[in-house]
C-alpha cells in the first residue's frame, strides 16, 4: 500500500517546524491507543498500546513522516511482531498526522475522506 499524492519528500520534510515531529508523534500514540482499545484489548489484555509500537518507534516514523509514502519506507522504522495486522493503519495514521501537522492534505490518500484522515485534521492544534 502506498501513500499515493506524497509528492516532493525533499521539500516536505523540511517543512517541519518546532513542535511539529512532538504533534506527530502525540497524533501516533493516540492511533495506536485507539488501535489498541477497539481491536486487541479485548482479546489481549495482557498488552497495552505499546506492545503493539513502541514509542521509540513511534518517534523514529514521526521524525521521518514524510518521507513515510508506503510500507516498504515504513517497515525499517519499526519492529512491529504484528507487523501484518497493523501496517496499514499506521501507514494511514502517519500520512494523516503529517496533514493535521504542517496541513498537506496530500498525505492523506487517494481522496482525503479517509476517516482517520477527516479525525485527526478536525483539531490541528492537537
Amino acid at each position: 500500500m502506498e501513500n499515493p499524492g506524497v509528492g516532493n519528500l525533499q521539500k516536505l520534510s523540511q517543512r517541519f517546524k518546532e513542535g511539529e515531529v512532538e504533534k506527530i508523534v502525540a497524533m501516533l500514540r493516540e492511533w495506536c491507543s485507539k488501535v489498541w482499545r477497539d481491536e486487541w484489548r479485548d482479546e489481549w489484555p495482557g498488552y497495552g498500546p505499546k506492545s503493539l509500537v513502541s514509542d521509540a518507534d513511534l518517534e523514529r516514523v514521526a521524525k521521518n513522516a514524510t518521507s513515510v509514502d508506503s510500507l516498504n519506507a515504513l517497515e525499517p522504522l519499526v519492529h512491529i511482531v504484528h507487523w501484518s495486522k497493523l501496517a496499514d493503519s499506521l501507514l494511514s495514521a502517519v500520512g494523516t498526522a503529517v496533514t493535521a501537522v504542517i496541513g498537506d492534505e496530500s498525505m492523506c490518500g487517494v481522496d482525503n475522506s479517509s476517516a482517520s484522515c477527516q479525525m485527526l485534521t478536525v483539531d490541528k492544534n492537537v
